[in-house]
């Protein structure tokens, strides 16, 4: 039953007493009148009561509906991109896949590795370090493959892998430089057999990697301005 109805019934109520009070006479209707007063007090307080049952009743529907309008509206969490270091060489590991900077230059070990079993190669681990140059004019990165070293947390260390019949081996020592444009990046990975031998490209490690292994540890040394940086790669 609605709001207006519960009015409509309670003034017609009290017009039916009232009609009633005007035919009843003498003492008996000044008693009479008194108990129709009480009653008409007493419908008054439950019309009262009713109406605040019926507003608290809503109230709950009206929050709902709201907190449903503030919820659709609400912004999507977004993608939080790995933020980078500070411009200085970290003193303590860098996890895979956050940028360090320094000198100008930024460095980003992939967290993804690729392990590979290929005939005389035996097992292998390939790793991509994206180098980026920050400044606006060209400018020469230069390192060797011994720059990079790799070991896990278990002490295990994974030598560079010499290659096809030795092919890397005499690529290890030397020095490469790399032009990279102003705002301009590199890859440079060991993905390729025999990529060694390029600008771009650095020797497989030799694995196997070991099952209680947990993470491994690539460390560079005069890799460009970077030296003494060790960056983890969780397995």
């Amino acid at each position: 039953m609605n709001t207006k109805s519960k009015k409509t019934i309670f003034f017609m109520l009290l017009l039916i007493l009232l009609s009633a009070c005007s035919i009843i006479g003498g003492t008996d209707q000044n008693n009479e009148l008194d108990l129709l007063t009480d009653q008409v007090d007493a419908l008054s307080t439950q019309n009262a009561i009713l109406m605040q049952n019926q507003n608290d009743q809503a109230a709950p529907q009206n929050t709902a509906s709201q907190n449903m309008a503030s919820n659709s509206t609400e912004t999507p969490t977004a993608f939080v991109i790995p933020t980078a270091t500070p411009e200085s060489l970290p003193g303590d590991p860098v996890m895979a896949g956050v940028p360090i900077i320094y000198d100008g230059w930024s460095m980003m070990l992939s967290k993804n590795i690729t392990t590979s079993n290929f005939n005389d190669y035996g097992p292998t681990i390939a790793i991509e370090i994206i180098v980026r140059n920050l400044e606006e004019d060209n400018r020469i990165f230069r390192f060797s493959n011994s720059s990079i070293t790799m070991k896990d947390n278990l002490g295990n260390e994974f030598p560079a892998h010499d290659g096809y019949r030795g092919s890397c081996e005499p690529y290890y020592y030397g020095v490469k430089n790399i032009t990279i444009s102003g705002n301009g990046d590199i890859d440079i990975s060991s993905r390729n057999y025999g990529g060694c031998e390029g600008n771009d490209g650095i020797q497989k490690f030799i694995g196997p990697i070991p099952l209680k292994a947990g993470h491994l540890i690539v460390r560079f040394e005069n890799f460009g301005p970077f030296s003494g940086v060790d960056v983890i790669i969780d397995l």
